[in-house]
C-alpha cells in the first residue's frame, strides 16, 4: 500500500513573460502541469548545486561531441555557488 504524499502549497508570483516561459517549457517537454516543470526545475538545480559544491563544472555540449572539444564548442554554467 502506498502512503499518501504530503504536498505544501507555494504561490509564485511570475511576470506575464516568466509565466509564458513556464507555460511553454511545459508544452515543450509533454508535462501535465506547470507544479510538474517546477519540480523537474527544482530537481535539476538541486543536482546543480550539489555537483557545483563538490567541484565540478558544468557544461553544455552539442550533441556528438567529445570531452576535449574546443572550448568554443561548449558552454558552461556559471552560477555564484
Amino acid at each position: 500500500m502506498k502512503s499518501a504524499q504530503v504536498t505544501k502549497l507555494v504561490q509564485v508570483k511570475l511576470t506575464p513573460s516568466a509565466h509564458d516561459t513556464l507555460r511553454d517549457i511545459q508544452k515543450r517537454v509533454g508535462l501535465s502541469s506547470m507544479t510538474d516543470v517546477i519540480r523537474m526545475a527544482v530537481a535539476l538545480f538541486k543536482w546543480v548545486i550539489e555537483k557545483k559544491q563538490n567541484g565540478y563544472k558544468i557544461y553544455a555540449i552539442p550533441e556528438g561531441g567529445k570531452e576535449g572539444d574546443k572550448e568554443g564548442e561548449r558552454v558552461e554554467l556559471l552560477l555564484p555557488i
